[in-house]
């Protein structure tokens, strides 16, 4: 166990490889994490998976699996929830550095892990939408402004579906 005083409260225990992951309020981290900035970035979104308590969900989730094994939407939420839940320790992980530097630290750490004989297309894997939504939380205010575009349509509709025309019968 290392011990750190950034991470009061949390265990930090090194275990064989380059993976990470966090359980309760212990964060697993492989020995082979020796660059200084991935390491902290990656304690960095742990510790986010722990402040949010993401664990309770996880196994909230596989007990509904357990019980509603025949339904695929079980499965089909629990990936949800768990691509959520990198969703928000990677916004959490992102107030601490720059998006430039996290995003190439993620792609290096998800790179190390990944058996590349086994590899068809970078756009199966799930880091491509944790970048995405990336660029999305960094954003520029033009992004945040395109909903008001629809203002114009809903005006028009708005008048065209409010004015009332008289039918004249003809007898």
């Amino acid at each position: 166990i290392i011990g750190n005083n950034n991470y009061r409260h949390t265990a930090i225990v090194e275990i064989p490889g380059n993976e990470a992951y966090s359980f309760f309020n212990t964060i697993f981290i492989g020995k082979s994490l020796h660059q200084k900035t991935i390491r902290d970035q990656v304690l960095a979104h742990e510790m986010a998976h722990i402040q949010g308590w993401h664990f309770l969900d996880l196994v909230y989730l596989q007990l509904v699996k357990c019980i509603f094994w025949f339904n695929p939407f079980a499965y089909l939420y629990y990936k949800s929830i768990k691509l959520q839940h990198e969703y928000i320790a990677d916004q959490s992980a992102l107030r601490r550095t720059s998006a430039e530097a996290y995003e190439q630290s993620l792609l290096k750490f998800t790179l190390s892990k990944i058996d590349n004989s086994l590899i068809t297309a970078f756009g199966q894997h799930p880091i491509e939408q944790r970048l995405k939504m990336i660029y999305k939380l960094n954003s520029n205010t033009m992004n945040n402004l395109k909903p008001l575009l629809s203002l114009p349509i809903l005006a028009i509709l708005f008048v065209s579906f409010s004015c009332e025309e008289e039918l004249v019968s003809e007898t």
